[in-house]
This record gives C-alpha cells, sequence and structure tokens, in this order.
C-alpha cells in the first residue's frame, strides 16, 4: 500500500473558512458518534431543546449556542486538512 502524505494543521493556524468547516466537523462528530448519555449537560440541553421543538436539524446550532466552549476545546485538542476536515488521531499516530 502506497503510503501518503498529507499536511496536517492545528486549528489555531487554520484559514477562518478552514476553522468554520473544523467547528462543523467536531460538532457533527458529537452528534454522530457520542451517545446522548456521554455528553456533557450542555450538550445535552441542546440535543433536548431540538427535539422539543422538532427541530433536529438545528442540533448543531444549538450545539453550538449551548457548548461552544466545549467544542472549541475539542478543536483545539485535534488536527486537520488544511480544509478543516479532521484527522484521527490514529492516523496520525500510525505513521
Amino acid at each position: 500500500m502506497e503510503k501518503r502524505t498529507v499536511l496536517i494543521y492545528d486549528f489555531k493556524d487554520l484559514s477562518s473558512d478552514a476553522r468554520k468547516q473544523a467547528i462543523e466537523n467536531i460538532i457533527g462528530m458529537f452528534i454522530s458518534n457520542i451517545p446522548y448519555e456521554d455528553l456533557s449537560d450542555n450538550m445535552k440541553k441542546a440535543v433536548d431543546i431540538a427535539e422539543e421543538k422538532q427541530t433536529p436539524w438545528f442540533t448543531g446550532s444549538y450545539i453550538w449556542e449551548y457548548a461552544e466552549g466545549e467544542v472549541l476545546q475539542e478543536c483545539r485538542a485535534n488536527k486537520f486538512t488544511k480544509f478543516g476536515d479532521f484527522v484521527p488521531w490514529s492516523i496520525i499516530e500510525s505513521n
């Protein structure tokens, strides 16, 4: 299997557009991969509001509204491509 080199970036080093994409990707990761019971209280509140209002398509917006600090903390703890796509640690550590 041929190895491919991809440049990875810290969140702070991304362009404004790439940071926005990174934030959306991290929020999507929370929504898709973290069970409700494992979410923080702020994120649970966001999910609950989206369900109460029957607007699941706004769940990400509510997470940003109620848990912005947590989302940014997760962004700062991860790596991304120059476009803001999340780079899993398993890929980084395997090289």
